[in-house]
């Protein structure tokens, strides 16, 4: 047993010995030129080594270099650059003076993709035929030559992306793996985090490729890509999910990529769906999304008011003027939209945006030169259905939009409630508008946005104002002929109301008013300023139902038309009815009737 020891640690000795010898008689410096050479012969990329190569023998054995960069042809910056780089290789190729490397392990990289570091070709080049770009299937196993090594390893690398209009995209913390499984699959691991105005996105993914038809063809699956997005103007705990999708990349005069079997969970929101983009010059993207249930408030971040809308006060004081709002719109700027041309259809079974439910929604989308255009937006809403075709034309700043909704039999006080508006008006509602204006959101349509609309409620309900009893309290504290009225309910309720309605830039006048039911009649015109909140209505009423006290008396009133004026702030309104001067000129009236009657009479008993 001793002397099998023995044997055994001379053997060792005299293999680490020999490794050694090696190492120390092959220099690594060696292959410094094959290197450049293999690289620049199979890419046409340039690769720099700067100072010495040194061996490296724990826990591998390693060739460390120098800082080094590699420059695509003609390119000013290089498009790879780190202070060092390490090669694993072999042992046994040593022995007969090859390099045969089994790993690359980069740390600390900077990568560039901006239009310094970009390929530009020779202006004395002679140019092929646009058909003959495309690269031949014959060099196939030449253009393999990058994945002959078994594993490539970036660490802690930043990538630096420049768009066409000067807008750059850092991308940090780059942990990137890929690892040859065989001549036909690769092993991809990534991970990064990418920071831009205030917001940040982390994210890793996991995907195995299929190289068996590089470069025409590369197909492959991410089987788990795991994301978070945080920052201003999202919501508190950010966007977060998972993903998981096949790819098939074919590349050929115009390059095309399919996402099939696309699964998105995002904020606990489930998509599926597929992607076709036509890459190239001229590019296209088709986009199919479904959902069962797509809640927006749960992407977005909306919450509901956490206390209701202020109760609607009517106080008898003066008059106010509208206010209309001002801003500018220049920030409405969709220019970048240009570059992707694309056709898209998105619906979900049940869609939730701002506390509202929508069943059966569709939506059809399409984005060519400069008009993006939204050709159906509908659904199942509050007891009803709506439709909300939009166009925006973003040919130049700010954009302009067309929208034509129709709503049918939609619940209006909810609607309201929404969109942080006072619901003391409800009803089954009927609309139909053309609108238009710059910009887009709530505050463009409120301010900038003018245009036409037709409205009919049916079951109509005024909560906080009772016009019936108002006006019979009124006259009931002047004249003892009129009692006071028992109806103590604090709304108006009216059977059908229609009216027509003009947008302009925030101030919303309507005009042939007609409101019945079997206890009143309105009719009048006015004005809403959606952006100050203030209105100035003036209403001609006819109360045919409710008044109690002197029989003549009343029959008379209910004959009246009786004007009402209700004007201020929403929350605060206010009214004015001169009830002296009817009761003036209904005394003058009766007066006069009498006069007339006496006089009658005189010259009767005179004749």
């Amino acid at each position: 047993m001793k002397r099998f020891l023995t044997t055994l640690v001379i053997l060792m000795v005299v293999i680490f010995a020999g490794l050694t010898a090696l190492v120390l008689l092959v220099n690594p410096n060696d292959f410094r030129h094959y290197l450049i050479d293999k690289v620049e012969q199979k890419s046409g990329y340039h690769l720099v080594f700067q100072g010495e190569m040194r061996w490296h023998v724990w826990p591998r054995l390693s060739i460390i270099t120098g800082p080094f960069s590699l420059t695509a042809p003609g390119a000013i910056k290089p498009a790879i650059s780190a202070d060092n780089m390490r090669l694993d290789v072999s042992l046994w190729p040593l022995i007969s003076h090859q390099l045969s490397v089994e790993e690359i392990v980069i740390s600390g990289a900077v990568l560039r993709s901006t239009p310094d570091s970009e390929a530009k070709l020779n202006q004395d080049a002679p140019i092929a035929p646009e058909s003959l770009n495309h690269i031949s299937r014959k060099n196939n196993i030449d253009n393999k030559w990058l994945f002959e090594i078994n594993k490539i390893t970036l660490t802690d690398s930043l990538l630096i992306w420049q768009f066409n209009n000067d807008s750059q995209l850092n991308m940090r913390n780059i942990m990137l793996s890929l690892s040859r499984q065989d001549d036909h699959f690769i092993k991809v691991n990534f991970s990064s985090h990418v920071s831009k105005d205030q917001q940040d996105l982390t994210f890793s993914l996991k995907s195995k490729l299929n190289i068996t038809d590089y470069p025409h063809q590369i197909t492959g699956e991410i089987n788990q890509l795991e994301y978070k997005m945080s920052g201003i103007n999202l919501p508190t705990d950010g966007i977060s999910g998972n993903a998981t999708l096949l790819f098939d990349y074919w590349r050929e005069q115009q390059s095309v990529l399919t996402l099939s079997n696309l699964a998105i969970n995002i904020n606990d929101n489930h998509l599926t769906g597929n992607l076709v983009a036509h890459l190239g010059k001229t590019p296209d993207y088709q986009l199919n999304i479904a959902s069962a249930k797509l809640d927006l408030d749960k992407i977005l971040g909306w919450q509901p008011l956490l206390q209701p809308l202020a109760e609607i006060k009517i106080i008898p004081q003066t008059s106010t003027k509208p206010v209309i709002a001002t801003a500018k719109t220049d920030s409405y700027d969709l220019s970048y939209l240009k570059q992707f041309p694309f056709q898209a259809t998105i619906s979900a079974d049940k869609l939730i945006y701002r506390g509202l439910i929508v069943d059966g929604f569709q939506s059809k989308i399409t984005n060519k030169k400069t008009l993006l255009n939204i050709s159906q937006l509908e659904g199942r809403l509050l007891g009803g259905n709506f439709e909300l075709p939009i166009s925006l034309n973003y040919e130049n700043s700010p954009v302009i939009v067309t929208a034509k909704p129709k709503f049918n039999k939609v619940k209006l006080a909810p609607l309201l409630q929404a969109f942080n508006m006072p619901t003391k008006l409800d009803g089954s509602l009927m609309l139909a508008a053309k609108l238009s204006g710059p910009g887009y959101g709530k505050f463009a349509v409120l301010n900038f946005w003018s245009g036409t609309a037709n409205v009919t409620l049916s079951k109509a309900q005024l909560t906080g104002l009772n016009i019936a009893s108002l006006i019979q309290h009124a006259f009931s504290r002047l004249t003892d002929k009129v009692d006071t009225p028992q109806n103590q309910a604090d709304n108006t309720q009216i059977e059908n109301l229609n009216v027509d309605t003009k947008l302009n830039k925030g101030l919303l006048s309507f005009s042939n008013l007609v409101a019945s039911s079997d206890a009143i009649n309105l009719d009048g015109n006015g004005w809403l300023n959606l952006a100050s909140k203030s209105a100035d209505v003036k209403l001609q009423v006819n109360i045919h139902k409710g008044w109690h006290g002197d029989d003549n008396f009343i029959n008379k009133l209910k004959k009246l038309v009786i004007p009402l004026r209700i004007y201020g702030k929403w929350q605060n309104l206010q009214y004015q009815l001169n009830i002296e001067k009817l009761l003036r000129d209904e005394l003058q009236s009766q007066a006069k009737k009498a006069l007339d009657s006496w006089l009658e009479k005189e010259a009767q008993s005179q004749n």
